[in-house]
């Protein structure tokens, strides 16, 4: 993501505070003076049409990577407010403006389309009335095999103008066959994971610090993700070892080396890394990082005894991201 991408942060952080300025903070105020004041009014559009139009949470939260470079401090903590306590009073008023607008009645058949109820989350998608797939709102594990369902038909039969469609959905088919039963892939698995993975929103000092070559922290994050997706729980625990090495290393001020008996300079270990993290910050919690230690080392320990991911692995390794997460958008600027 380039300076120019990450401003979006910014941009949602200062519209955010003007609805909250003409709002005197409090959300309820939002719907009781939409129509009274026009400063609020134009504030709420303004901030309303930035999300929608920019497909912001798209963007953020279902980006191909799961980190953003250059995010201001604050900004996850705002976000979440705007979620709980503002976009639905936003939504209130709004939708009646947009009806007006496009001069449509309670009774339209076209109603529902323009001011639909939230849906649930993370639904299978209904092609009845659906035609895309949304990760906002739909199961990607559920979703992905209505489209083989769907290219069953074309493999039952061959085309009346030639075999080129039937064999290219038998093939395929086939495929996912190998890719799901031979290789071992769970599709359904894997999109739980991709969600079940937090965001990470890199202060501007933190991403500055580093660069996109191999074994940089952007990579060892990367690594780790795919890892834990893919049901690789040793690679994934090796990477998040060395991811919170990086970061306690170089964002934290620690005295991370020392010579040996030969005059050699050698890097601390993780654990003597986690101690004197401890004893400098109030905020790092010694005991939850050497607890996570101890778990990925016990993950790759147990690794040979085991052929598949266990829910304990799974949850050691999501708590280890998490807390990278953490560690990471509370680096100290010096």
């Amino acid at each position: 993501m380039t300076r120019a991408q990450a401003n979006i942060f910014e941009q949602f952080l200062v519209l955010f505070d003007a609805v909250k300025t003409a709002a005197h903070g409090e959300p309820s105020r939002v719907t009781t003076f939409y129509d009274q004041h026009h400063d609020l009014k134009a504030a709420v559009v303004q901030l309303y049409g930035f999300m929608m139009l920019g497909d912001f949470e798209r963007r953020v939260f279902h980006a191909p990577k799961k980190y953003h470079p250059r995010a201001p401090r604050g900004f996850e903590l705002a976000f979440k407010d705007y979620k709980k306590n503002w976009e639905g009073r936003l939504e209130d008023c709004i939708y009646p403006d947009l009806l007006d607008v496009l001069d449509l009645g309670e009774e339209d058949e076209g109603l529902e389309d323009v001011a639909p109820a939230r849906p649930p989350i993370l639904t299978k998608p209904d092609p009845d009335h659906e035609d895309r797939f949304d990760p906002l709102i739909h199961d990607g594990g559920k979703a992905l095999p209505m489209a083989f369902w769907a290219t069953e038909s074309y493999a039952e039969g061959a085309d009346e103008h030639g075999d080129t469609i039937h064999y290219a959905s038998k093939i395929g088919l086939e495929a996912y066959d190998y890719l799901t039963g031979t290789i071992g892939l769970d599709v359904e698995i894997v999109f739980r994971r991709w969600r079940s993975i937090p965001m990470i929103f890199m202060p501007g000092h933190v991403s500055d610090a580093h660069g996109t070559e191999r074994g940089s922290l952007y990579d060892l994050i990367d690594d780790a993700v795919r890892a834990y997706v893919f049901g690789a729980p040793a690679a994934a625990t090796a990477t998040c070892r060395a991811a919170l090495e990086m970061v306690l290393k170089k964002h934290y001020a620690l005295d991370h080396q020392y010579k040996d008996k030969e005059g050699r300079l050698r890097d601390k270990g993780l654990g003597e890394l986690i101690v004197l993290a401890d004893e400098r910050y109030e905020f790092v919690q010694g005991k939850r990082l050497q607890w996570l230690s101890d778990g990925a080392n016990q993950v790759m320990h147990n690794y040979s005894v085991r052929n598949r991911m266990s829910e304990a692995d799974e949850r050691t390794i999501l708590d280890f991201l998490k807390t990278i997460k953490f560690l990471i958008e509370r680096a100290p600027t010096e």
